[in-house]
């Protein structure tokens, strides 16, 4: 079965998700406002686990990007990362003291997208197009 386009998309949209992570990380790794601030005792281990996050993040960001190639743990992956994601913005949302208008936008965007990329993944032509082909006996 040809891989749908959607597929496609979606991988590229790992794909620049894994990139800004990445950036995202390194800019964190090597802003010196960043590291003064976590260099504080109480705050230490804090820095650590943001850091290890984002990195973390770009690293599944390009793996499921990577199993586009028709692998099912590739979208398997995605759907992980589409229901986490959509889990971390809500904690976000919740925690947020005063929101702004920018913020209820933005929520709603991510839970648009990332309840897209489930619902398309989740559909019967697309899972079809992740299992493996039948093979012919030679009986």
């Amino acid at each position: 079965m040809a891989r749908p386009v959607g597929i496609t998309i979606i991988a590229m949209v790992c794909f620049v998700s894994a990139v800004v992570s990445g950036v995202g990380g390194f800019r964190l790794i090597t802003n010196s406002d960043f590291i003064a601030t976590f260099r504080s005792e109480q705050y230490q281990n804090l820095g650590a686990i943001m850091i290890h996050s984002v990195l973390t993040s770009s690293v599944l960001h390009a793996l499921a990007g990577w199993g586009w190639k028709l692998k099912n743990w590739g979208r398997f992956l995605t759907i992980f990362l589409a229901v986490s994601g959509c889990t971390l913005r809500s904690a976000q949302f919740i925690l947020t003291i005063h929101p702004r208008m920018t913020d209820f936008v933005t929520t709603g965007l991510v839970f648009t997208l990332y309840g897209l990329i489930a619902w398309y993944l989740f559909k019967a032509n697309v899972k079809a197009a992740f299992s493996p082909a039948p093979t012919q006996s030679l009986a």
